[in-house]
């Protein structure tokens, strides 16, 4: 059983893979990677395949979680939500086996070094790249754009609320670059003053405000991935794997999402020897755009994984996810 997905950007996705400072503004850098292509370096974003897992992850769990209505151990939640947070080790075939048929989603996602998942998620990588070249001869993608923001000191003023704010004009870019030597200044002796207990009330004088920017993936890029399974599922199995990718298209991907970033719209197709078959997809919503329009063309055989999968969940107790009192 593998899955194509073509995930489409509706907003900006910025899947953020490290922080630096370009031009002496703090810029958010985004996951890309580095391919040679006729004979020349090119470097494209994408996006995680484990992110996507992660998140798939942590809808279905909280989906049964909520419909048997029970509530977890720390350690039985990481278990069920993100398949770690334990220190259990490998365990037996018995063990194992056992954990699986109680509980599809430690069966499918694994939990951590005890129970190895069945689950394979690709990276979600470009389906055209639009390359720009350097003089040099380097190429860049077309696809990362950078968004400037503004964002408050919190170190110095304490806000940790409402970060980030709307995005500046030109005129405040320019000012901002002139000032640029004093508030720097500024933010190095408010924090001394924190650390040494100065006056609160000229600390938060000091406070300011400074630029921020962020790569982000533009809109409309498609985005080409795939699931699929390193162990044969059982019907439960693919049944609630089924659930997880239709309940996975309500959700936003990357960072940013207070500001709306990373809604997308998806395609889930199945090929084999020539034929192509649409699974579900999901399309923007006009009136709502956190809440796409989901549509599913399941086969027969989906249909009745889904069932077993909902009847599963239907008899399921607390027992069924306390996995910590199996493992040793």
């Amino acid at each position: 059983m593998t899955y194509r997905i073509i995930a489409t950007t509706v907003t900006e996705l910025c899947q953020t893979q490290e922080s630096g400072t370009v031009n002496g503004v703090p810029t958010l850098h985004i996951m890309k990677k580095n391919k040679i292509e006729d004979g020349k370096l090119g470097r494209y974003p994408y996006y995680s395949g484990n992110s996507f897992r992660g998140i798939m992850h942590r809808v279905i769990a909280d989906y049964v979680s909520k419909k048997i209505g029970v509530k977890l151990s720390a350690t039985d939640y990481h278990l069920n939500y993100a398949g770690g947070g334990s220190n259990f080790q490998a365990q037996t075939i018995d063990t194992a086996q056992k954990a699986r048929e109680l509980n599809p989603i430690i069966s499918v996602f694994g939990a951590s070094l005890a129970i190895e998942g069945k689950l394979m998620v690709s990276n979600f990588e470009p389906v055209e790249k639009f390359w720009r070249e350097t003089e040099k001869g380097f190429r860049f993608s077309g696809l990362v754009d950078t968004l400037q923001y503004t964002k408050k000191d919190d170190l110095i003023s304490g806000s940790t609320v409402d970060r980030f704010t709307l995005v500046v004009s030109d005129e405040d870019k320019a000012e901002y670059v002139e000032l640029n030597g004093e508030i720097q200044e500024a933010r190095a002796e408010a924090r001394e003053k924190i650390k040494s207990g100065g006056d609160a009330e000229k600390i938060k004088k000091a406070s300011i405000q400074s630029f921020n920017k962020a790569e982000c993936i533009i809109v409309g890029a498609e985005l080409d991935g795939f699931i699929g399974e390193k162990a044969e599922l059982t019907q439960v199995e693919r049944g609630m794997l089924l659930k997880a990718l239709e309940l996975m298209m309500g959700e936003q991907l990357g960072g940013l999402r207070n500001k709306g970033y990373g809604v997308m719209s998806y395609a889930v197709k199945q090929e084999s020897e020539g034929s192509v078959r649409e699974v579900m997809n999901s399309v923007k919503n006009e009136n709502d755009i956190f809440n796409p329009i989901v549509n599913t063309m399941f086969s027969k055989d989906e249909r009745e994984a889904l069932e077993a999968f909902e009847k599963w969940l239907a008899a399921a107790t607390l027992e069924n996810l306390e996995i910590s009192k199996i493992l040793s």
